[in-house]
């Protein structure tokens, strides 16, 4: 089903699992479709994580993590060139007589695979000391831009170097997740193959880390449409794990926790998702009216200048913060504040705080309205209310 917003444009289907055409679902685990981002100009429409068996999947192309010497090897590379038969190793020994170099990419028959084109990539071996992590970047990148040539429009990929080659976890994930929503190309579906239930999980987690700056986009995107009046209270769990927000227009509220990975009110929402889409989807639940607030716009814009600028989401409150009243941005600790921004803008500082993560203290109140009172700069210690 698919809903008409207040703002006119389209919300995003329902959550319910469905296959991606010509992605099956592996282990049980669904891929899930987003609509293009409108923002995000010749990206893919759909980034998603799925664990198993990359050699399964009939896409247009899959990403072989491969060895420099292009002669098949461990992990991925020798899975790959076991299920695609002798073929594939033909076809690199004529194309790559001399080999591949760490960040490049080039392609192949995919041989015996259900795949039509496999696309090798090599890898950084960080075990080795190649620790330069745009090498590892170039490899998506290049990746893309070979499948671009090849016309594909869905693409498998593995985690590069998350293996034999030893490039940390986390890092090895977000290199993936971000290079990949961020890259132009015609590629239209991306998928990304995870080998363990850890690499799997740590994926989805890095997929829904964006969904609070999505979120609070659409917000900013509601304001621009007239209904000045929606506010936001943003927080953490009394455990500390999770983040949360209560997006509220009038009597109606909005809740989302991080612990809900990327579900919003029943809708997948992504780092692909349009910002228009996911503004529809509140505005339909939320029907705010059409309100002027300019002081609440005003200080949301500053708020939402200096999250963007460093990467990091607003808390408000968090049953074991101090009771130092004031706004912060980041994930450690923050002080109380009331349930609602003030009516009148405030002026922010950008402090550092205990853990030394930039944060930004909400500290005076302010008379001027315009964006300009809210300077990007850093303090050495927390401004006293």
């Amino acid at each position: 089903m698919v809903l008409l917003g207040r703002l006119g444009g389209r919300v995003g289907h329902r959550r319910t699992a469905h296959r991606v055409e010509g992605i099956p679902s592996l282990d049980g685990v669904p891929s899930f479709f987003c609509a293009r981002n409108r923002w995000h100009t010749g990206g893919v429409t759909s980034l998603t994580a799925v664990l198993g068996d990359i050699t399964r999947l009939p896409v247009d192309a899959i990403v072989n993590a491969a060895d420099h010497r292009m002669r098949g090897g461990g992990g991925v590379d020798g899975a790959i060139h076991r299920a695609g038969g002798p073929r594939i190793l033909e076809d690199c020994i004529t194309r790559f007589p001399h080999g591949l170099e760490a960040g490049d990419a080039g392609w192949t028959t995919a041989g015996d695979l259900p795949a039509k084109n496999v696309i090798h990539t090599v890898g950084p071996n960080y075990s080795r000391g190649e620790t330069d992590r745009e090498l590892l970047v170039s490899c998506y990148r290049r990746a893309l831009e070979v499948a671009d040539e090849l016309g594909a429009r869905t693409v498998a990929f593995p985690l590069i170097s998350a293996g034999v080659f030893g490039w940390p976890h986390r890092d090895a994930v977000a290199a993936a997740v971000d290079t990949l929503a961020e890259s132009p190309t015609q590629v239209e579906r991306v998928t990304i193959v995870a080998h363990d239930q850890k690499m799997y999980e740590l994926v989805r987690a890095r997929l829904a880390r964006r969904v609070p700056f999505q979120l609070l986009s659409a917000v900013e995107e509601l304001h621009r449409h007239g209904f000045e009046g929606v506010r936001v209270r943003p927080g953490m769990s009394p455990s500390g794990m999770y983040w949360r927000i209560t997006i509220s227009a009038g009597d109606r509220e909005l809740h989302y926790s991080t612990g809900s990975t990327t579900e919003v009110l029943d809708q997948e929402v992504t780092l692909t998702t349009p910002i228009s889409d996911i503004a529809d989807h509140l505005a339909a639940y939320l029907e705010p009216a059409i309100t002027r607030n300019p002081n609440n716009v005003s200080w949301f814009v500053g708020l939402h200048d200096i999250v963007r600028t460093h990467d990091a989401v607003p808390i408000a409150y968090a049953d074991y913060f101090d009771d130092t009243q004031g706004w912060e941005i980041g994930w450690v600790a923050g002080s109380d504040t009331p349930s609602r921004p003030p009516d009148r803008p405030q002026t922010m500082v950008v402090t550092r705080g205990r853990s030394n993560s930039t944060m930004c203290r909400i500290v005076r109140p302010c008379l001027a309205a315009s964006p300009s009172t809210f300077p990007d700069r850093l303090t050495q210690s927390r401004t006293p209310s």
